[in-house]
């Protein structure tokens, strides 16, 4: 479970970097351009064509609220800045509130489509993520986002399924047939 949870911890950093236009919205030309914070965040698990929220499903499952809380808010305090050139950086705030840079890397938007390659560096080491989001609404101070995570988590459930153990085997039967998003509210600094 802690590999899941920072899973969607280091998505939910990355995602931060996530805008474009809405066709129905009146700011078109809207820019990406600049530097966003995530204001909220919130994973959906999608099962037999109905959405729910991460926390809707485990409470669905009868795992209470407050096991679960806000753990995707909680996980991703973060920023990222696009430049004119392409690139983008990504920071997180360190226990002292100071913004920290966690990674950089190159980004294109064509409509919808924003796709961005990112080196995050942690106690790990160096990284590399390619992420693809769709902008779902973009403004002069505000983003919505959706990015499909379910690759990801299908690899982190490889991951768990290798460990074996009866908890692995329970995490996977929970999710087994489900699609994961990242839902993300950006706001322009």
């Amino acid at each position: 479970m802690k590999k899941f949870l920072l899973a969607l911890a280091v998505l939910g950093t990355v995602s931060f970097a996530t805008t474009s236009c809405n066709k129905d919205d009146d700011t078109k030309d809207a820019d990406i351009v600049g530097t966003w914070e995530a204001s909220d965040a919130n994973v959906v698990v999608k099962q037999n064509g109905k959405e729910k929220t991460l926390q809707e499903f485990f409470q669905a499952l009868g795992i209470p609220a407050d096991e679960t809380g806000d753990m995707v808010e909680d996980e991703v305090p973060g920023r990222i800045e696009f430049t004119s050139d392409g690139k983008l950086v990504a920071y997180e705030q360190d226990d002292s509130g100071k913004w920290v840079k966690i990674g950089e890397g190159t980004y294109s938007l064509k409509g919808d489509q924003l796709k961005m390659n990112l080196r995050i560096q942690d106690e790990d080491g160096v990284e590399e993520q390619s992420i693809t989001a769709t902008v779902k609404t973009l403004n002069s101070s505000k983003a919505e986002v959706r990015i499909d995570m379910t690759a990801m988590m299908q690899e982190l459930f490889a991951e768990l399924a290798g460990e074996g153990g009866a908890e692995a085997e329970a995490i996977l039967a929970l999710f087994k047939g489900c699609s994961f998003y990242a839902d993300i509210t950006l706001k322009r600094v």
